[in-house]
């Protein structure tokens, strides 16, 4: 069967008697157009079933209503809800949300740039893996508004909106040391740094100096990914070297990683002889579900979100925009992960 013709602006004028620019004007500019003459357009757009190229709208309206993010690992819960909580609000100014996702690849980041600018998205969202700062002052310069979420900015001139991921960290560190006693950690880092990972790094270590733990009183290990499996992998490995002292808490940079680490303690726990307390940093919605709920920093996300909905469509309709920065609190929430039982019968072994 022959493909059937797609209705173009040309078609619609001839159906409604009228010029290709009355149908321009009908579509971007209705006040421009006597009310007759509107529904003739629209009778033929109906009937021919025609719509326009978005490409077109976008360089007759000089916006393409989408707001790009490129954001680290969408598989992660923490980012499939900022995905959810954004595009909802941003539909309520009638834009869309396009996601890239860079698996925290300083090149995939690149590319993703390089591609959110040809498609002419209004504005971007970024949580960057790093390096990228150069490409980011293009667009900028450009005229995209643009800003770093979930992590503080490498730039005088980028703004971001984030969790303060120091304070939060050092919030763990000194709850489990001065509330709950523990001297011995496994901090388990992720082999790809983003910024925030070396704030909440720079967080937890510093209290711990200050409160007299040696450096040689945490053990550094790596995950290859925040994820469940490698979470789980790297805490099975841990507890399975008989040769050294078992931590009495892991340490994780996010909840993700956090609940596999409480799986493999809870299934280890006849090698263990005790449970080990564990903690995360995000607080997302299945970290109370976990086998063991976790103990995490709570990002005030809808908040984080709302506000930067607000700063964009700000920025959108104002030249040149401008989106001014903002650091919110962390909130230590505190769950099973770091019961005493989770720990006392390791320090009396």
């Amino acid at each position: 069967m022959p493909r059937q013709h797609k209705a173009n602006i040309s078609d619609v004028a001839k159906y409604a008697g009228v010029s290709v620019g009355t149908v321009s004007n009908a579509l971007n500019h209705p006040k421009r157009v006597r009310d007759s003459l509107k529904k003739s357009v629209m009778k033929a757009i109906e009937e021919l079933d025609y719509y326009p190229d978005p490409r077109g709208l976008a360089l007759s309206r000089g916006t393409t209503s989408l707001i790009g993010a490129i954001l680290f690992d969408i598989s992660n819960p923490f980012f499939s809800e900022i995905c959810y909580l954004l595009e909802r609000k941003f539909r309520t100014h009638g834009k869309s949300l396009l996601v890239l996702s860079t698996d925290q690849d300083v090149e995939n980041e690149r590319a993703a740039y390089e591609q959110m600018k040809r498609i002419g998205v209004d504005a971007l969202i970024v949580c960057s893996a790093g390096q990228c700062v150069d490409q980011i002052l293009e667009l900028q310069k450009n005229g995209m508004p643009i800003v770093m979420f979930a992590q503080r900015s490498e730039h005088d001139d980028i703004p971001y909106v984030h969790v303060d991921d120091e304070q939060g960290m050092s919030m763990i560190a000194r709850y489990l040391i001065e509330k709950r006693g523990l001297s011995r950690f496994c901090f388990i880092k992720e082999r790809k740094e983003a910024i925030q990972h070396k704030d909440r790094w720079t967080g937890f270590s510093n209290i711990c100096r200050s409160l007299g733990i040696p450096d040689s009183a945490i053990r550094v290990v790596w995950t290859d990914t925040p994820s469940l499996s490698d979470g789980y992998h790297v805490a099975a490995t841990e507890i399975a070297k008989s040769d050294k002292q078992l931590p009495q808490c892991f340490v994780c940079l996010n909840d993700y990683t956090a609940i596999g680490v409480a799986m493999a303690v809870k299934d280890l726990r006849a090698t263990t002889k005790s449970d080990i307390a564990v903690t995360g940093f995000d607080n997302i919605r299945y970290s109370s579900l976990s086998v063991n709920p976790i103990t995490s920093i709570q990002q005030p996300i809808e908040e984080m979100v709302t506000y930067i909905v607000k700063q964009i469509m700000e920025a959108i309709k104002n030249t040149p925009s401008k989106i001014t920065s903002k650091t919110f609190e962390p909130h230590l929430v505190i769950r099973q992960s770091i019961s005493e039982r989770n720990y006392h019968a390791e320090a009396e072994r």
